[in-house]
């Protein structure tokens, strides 16, 4: 008798599995819209109730969030690119520091590029949001910026006055 109930238990909890599986696959690439990934960027984070985009809005944000991603893909891959040869330079028996202090200073001049681009960006969404909503922007932008490395969590969101 036991041994049913617990055979009949693993079978449901394998077709919760299966079912959460199912789910997660269907939205991330089989749903019919094919904007998922444009509208859970846009979601709020849970407890951040504050003024809602209205369609056209929303529109005009997903398209400067792509087009942020597009102009800043390169970047961040020069970023990344700069950061494995410092960890390289790094890791040698005598490191070159004046070949680090190089790498170091294009690292920066690279990370400056992104931060111009993300502010244009910021300013372009200053023309159809209101101050709420700028503020909810800006948190975006700090949290769905790239992870330095993959599988690293995202940044924290920045609280601003």
């Amino acid at each position: 008798m036991k041994i049913k109930i617990l055979v009949s238990v693993l079978v449901l909890l394998i077709i919760v599995n299966l079912v959460a599986i199912g789910t997660r696959v269907y939205n991330r690439w089989a749903r019919p819209d094919g904007d998922f990934y444009r509208r859970s960027k846009l979601m709020p984070p849970p407890g951040d109730e504050g003024p809602k985009l209205s369609k056209e809005q929303r529109e005009k944000l997903g398209n400067l969030l792509d087009n942020l991603r597009d102009e800043t893909r390169d970047q961040h891959m020069r970023v990344r690119a700069v950061e494995d040869q410092i960890f390289e330079e790094v890791q040698k028996a005598s490191p070159d520091s004046v070949r680090i202090d190089s790498l170091l200073q294009n690292l920066a001049q690279n990370q400056r590029v992104l931060s111009f681009v993300a502010l244009k960006k910021m300013r372009e969404a200053k023309t159809f949001l209101l101050p709420e909503q700028q503020r909810r922007f800006f948190n975006l932008l700090i949290r769905s910026r790239p992870p330095m490395r993959p599988g690293e969590p995202h940044r924290e969101r920045m609280e601003r006055p």
